[in-house]
């Protein structure tokens, strides 16, 4: 699907293109195997080169219209005072899955093309790699229940490092096993 990069940014996540780099997560595959955006008040599915203005171009077009989600959030996630920019590209029945830009002198640079979240929020956590936090993503579970899923820098762009269920946000975690 051409979700690696916007051209000038890191190589792509991790488990996507069959490549031989390590798959540290399963993800949600359903929504790449379907098409991104699928079934929720798609024009087209997002560009292909992910990037700031082809996707706010596809969401002014009409692109997940549908969605009762955020189409975009904003996280400081290296302390530099600006924000970082997720923008949605694919919407679920529980969460949106969001591609992550920052802003550098080039232009905008991808640091992920997939960011579970959802309106329970999005918080940036003390542990910190290559001055990039940890941040954690808060997702109904559909059984009463939230995932917390902690996203962490590799040094090249962030992925998906645990997720536990939790009763509530004050509930003590609950590792939950990771399928591979």
């Amino acid at each position: 699907l051409g979700l690696g990069g916007c051209g000038k940014g890191p190589e792509p996540d991790a488990g996507r293109g069959g490549g031989s780099v390590e798959k540290r997560e399963a993800e949600p595959d359903s929504a790449r195997k379907t098409g991104l955006g699928a079934g929720v008040g798609v024009v087209s599915g997002p560009p292909a080169e992910l990037s700031v203005e082809a996707v706010r171009a596809w969401h002014a077009a009409g692109g997940l219209a549908g969605s009762r989600w955020a189409r975009e959030q904003r996280l400081d996630l290296n302390g530099d005072g600006e924000e970082e920019l997720f923008l949605g590209v694919s919407a679920q029945t529980r969460w949106m899955l969001y591609a992550v830009f920052t802003r550098r002198a080039e232009g905008w640079v991808l640091l992920s093309d997939g960011v579970e979240a959802s309106d329970l929020g999005l918080e940036v956590q003390p542990e910190a790699r290559g001055g990039w936090r940890e941040f954690v993503s808060w997702v109904a579970t559909g059984r009463g229940g939230l995932h917390r899923i902690t996203y962490a820098w590799d040094g090249r762009r962030y992925f998906r490092k645990v997720t536990a269920g939790v009763a509530s946000k004050e509930s003590p975690l609950e590792p939950i096993p990771v399928r591979k």
